[in-house]
Formats: structure tokens, sequence, C-alpha cells
């Protein structure tokens, strides 16, 4: 099964956060929040939203995958009906069609996808659909640095980095919580390399003397100005998370009279990062907020609003991701405490934080992304019948959806399918029925009269040797 949206998400044993729609998943119960190790997961899956909205790198990655999602269901919708084309989805079904109409309507889709293959070269060092020759001179070995871990060659993903520090900080707050030592809560004999091996090469290469910087190296890899560019490997590894924290770590070995650090003075964390940024030839801090700061001015969703107070807030609290739990006033303030995933799924419901994002825009943002990867090919986790579109509610498994509640419907939509009838009020807001039925009437389309495949990817040889088919001479 092909699962790219979960494929993504940063995965535990008892815990998951899926960065495109910013919600995690909890495998227990809410009462068993309650266990301090049990705590220690959900602080851990917050701690992955913090990466987002704290850090540059997730402000773009959030922006590309927002943009690419709007841009396929566009290209979808308008795209079959300009080459009067049945609507299809997946994008397999255009292909199977053989024509060239319907192979440039696949292409085109096709296309606007693989920009998120980019993440997944950074974070995993490859691809959905094998196309790393797509890109310019990157391998897995130009990808990932190899590094020396215990004696043993260990390629280095951004995923590492993404890992390794949230473990950090949960592991700094199991200390406070359950008095156990950081090597009883980071133990490699329990935990697979991602979660402990940016931390063990930093150790290795500067000491455990200064394992105070080690939480900020990782920040400073996540304060990328551009998106890491597959346009060539140097611009690559100037972005990609996992190359930064390596020429970090290594330029701490010679840097000298490096600015103090002192948890009660924002200004030496300034001093301290970007002296460190600046002798590694990267932008600012400054500099690097730019481009995320510009996506969120475009947009008047709350989210965005939302985006641009967490930047707001990190910028006036810098040492709230590195060190969240060194001011005891400012961990616990509702000022920090309002920025958790959007939605949390446990075993015995679903809650919301919703207090500063609208709900309707979450159910909008999760049916397009819902839609976006179906058309694609991509199966949910949560997928009982594979012929069957999926809304926004099913594809996530929220199932928060009131007609489904009720037993009216289950989430998963074919031509024979009743729906609940579609009801708005004189202002066009909807008073019940389906809303991805409402977001695809926008787009002029019948919910019913989407021609429903079973879900699979295209693979980069198909698209090839179909466009080559019929349009080289």
């Amino acid at each position: 099964m092909n699962t790219k949206l979960f494929t993504d998400a940063l995965s535990a044993l008892l815990g998951q956060f899926t960065p495109g729609n910013l919600g995690s998943r909890l495998f227990m119960e809410r009462s068993e929040l309650e266990t301090p190790e049990n705590f220690l997961v959900w602080f851990h899956e917050r701690f992955h939203y913090l990466q987002v909205v704290f850090t540059p790198y997730g402000h773009l990655k959030w922006a590309s995958y927002r943009t690419s999602t709007a841009d396929i269901v566009e290209a979808w919708a308008n795209l079959s009906l300009m080459l009067n084309q049945p609507r299809k989805l997946p994008i397999k079904e255009y292909l199977l069609n053989d024509t060239p109409e319907s192979v440039k309507l696949a292409y085109n889709i096709w296309i606007h996808d693989l920009k998120n293959d980019i993440y997944k070269i950074v974070e995993q060092g490859v691809t959905s659909y094998g196309n790393m020759s797509l890109f310019a001179g990157l391998t897995y070995e130009t990808c990932c640095p190899k590094v020396m871990l215990h004696g043993q060659e260990h390629r280095m993903r951004g995923i590492d980095i993404l890992e390794s520090f949230a473990k950090f900080e949960e592991a700094m707050l199991g200390e406070i919580i359950t008095g156990k030592t950081l090597d009883d809560l980071i133990d490699p004999n329990k935990l697979n390399p991602e979660y402990y091996s940016a931390l063990y090469y930093f150790l290795e290469t500067l000491g455990p003397e200064r394992l105070i910087e080690f939480p900020i190296v990782c920040e400073l890899a996540l304060a990328t100005a551009h998106i890491p560019s597959p346009s060539s490997v140097e611009n690559f590894q100037k972005y990609a998370p996992n190359w930064r924290f390596i020429k970090l770590v290594e330029k701490l070995k010679s840097i000298e009279n490096l600015p103090a650090i002192d948890y009660n003075d924002n200004t030496s964390y300034f001093d301290y990062a970007n002296t460190v940024l600046l002798a590694c030839g990267f932008e600012t801090l400054e500099e690097a907020w730019v481009a995320a700061e510009e996506y969120a001015e475009m947009s008047d969703l709350t989210m965005a609003e939302e985006m641009k107070a967490a930047i707001e807030y990190k910028k006036k609290h810098p040492w709230m991701l590195s060190y969240p739990m060194c001011n005891e006033d400012d961990f616990f303030s509702a000022e920090f405490n309002r920025f958790e995933p959007y939605f949390t799924i446990m075993d015995d419901g679903i809650s919301y934080n919703s207090a500063h994002v609208r709900s309707e825009e979450l159910i909008v943002e999760n049916h397009l992304q819902a839609l976006s990867q179906q058309i694609c090919g991509y199966t949910s986790r949560y997928c009982r019948d594979s012929f069957k579109l999926m809304c926004g509610f099913s594809y996530m498994g929220t199932n928060t959806c009131p007609h489904h509640l009720t037993g009216e419907c289950d989430g998963y939509v074919d031509a024979e399918t009743q729906l609940p009838e579609l009801i708005l009020d004189e202002a066009s807001n909807i008073k019940s029925g389906c809303t991805l039925e409402l977001l695809l009437k926008s787009h002029n389309i019948d919910i019913k009269s989407i021609d429903v495949g079973i879900m699979r990817l295209v693979k980069y040889d198909e698209i090839t040797n179909a466009a080559k088919k019929h349009f080289t001479a």
C-alpha cells in the first residue's frame, strides 16, 4: 500500500505527526496521558509541530505542500474540462486511457506532485517515483552525508535531525517529570538510529561538555532561507538540514570566542546563532525568515495568521524551541501553549486546537489534501475501499463529520452513494450535507460524476514511456 501522506509522517511506536496537515495521532486513550511516559509521547509529537511553526524550514515545507495541493486540484479540475476528458482519479486511469490528451493531463498533474519529492529526498534520501535522475547530480550519497557513529558508518538524513532534536527535548522534559537521566531516556538499544544519531555524532565530535549547544545547532540546521534546490548539489547541501547540521558541528570545532549562552538574555541567542551561521556561510536568522514571512502575508486565511503569530512569538522568545523549559512562566503560559497540532486523533476520540484557526478552514484543507492525494494515487492508511473516493474526514481518520457520527455516511463516495442533502443558507453557508460535495461544486464538479479507479501511483518510467509514445517523432 502506498501511503505518501503517512509515509511522510514523523512516526514512533505510540505517536505520529503529519507535517502536511499539522495533525498528530496518539495510539492511546485520553486517560492514558496521565502517565509520565505517555505525556512525553504527546510532548514529542507537539514538538514536531513546533519544529514546523518555529523554523523557516518548517514554514517553507508547509508553504510548498499547500501550494502543490492547490495546484494538483486546480489542474485536475480545469484540465479535464479543457481537454474534454471525464474527471478520473487516480491519474493512472488517464494513462490507461492511452490517448495524447489523457497522457498530457496525467503528466501535468504528476509534475505538480513532483515538487513534493524534494522533501522526501531531504528527509529520507529517496523519492516516491524512483526519479532521482530528474534532480541534477543528486544521489543517495550526495543527499545523505556519511558520518561515523561508534566506529560504524551512518548516512545522516534530514529525519535524523528532526527526530534526534525532538527526542532530546522529550528527554529533557523527562528528566524533570520522571527523574531519569538522559542516558536512560535516550537508549540506543531501544531506539531506531534517527532518534539518537545527530546527538551521538555531536557528542563524539565536540564532547559532552558542549551538550548545551546541541539543540541550538539542531535549530540552526532548520533555519533555512530557501527550499533545498535540486538544481545543483551545492545548493541542495547548503539548505538541506542534515548537511547544515554536519557543517555547523564541524565549524564549531574551530570557532573561538563564541558568545555566551544565557537563557535569560534573548540577545545572547541571536549573537550566538548569527555568529555560527555566518561562520558557515549561511544566512542570518533575520534573512532566513524572509521567505516564510512573505508566504504567510500572501493569504488572509486564519492558518496563515497563526503561522505569522508563531514567527512573531519565536522572534520575541528565541529560546522556546531549543530550550522551551528554560523559563517556567513561558513554558506554562497561554501564549506558548496556543501552538499545538491542529488536531490530535486518539483511540477514544479527537480533539481540535482551533481557538485561532477557523474549523471551516481545517475541514476544507483536509478535503483538499485528501482529494489531491487520491488524484495522485496515494492511499490513506484508513482506507477500507480502494475503489471509492474518500472525503477529508475519512481519509485523515478524523471522522468528525456529523453525518458520519449519525451513520448517514461512512465517508466513501461513488456514483451509487446516497449523500446527505446539501442545504445552504441565504449566504451560501452550509447548514447540512456533504462539505466535500460543496467544495467540488465550487469547481463545477458533480461528486458522483468522478470516475474512481483503484488507488495506485504512476511510476516515473510509466509517465515517461507514455510521453515518448505520443509526443516524440
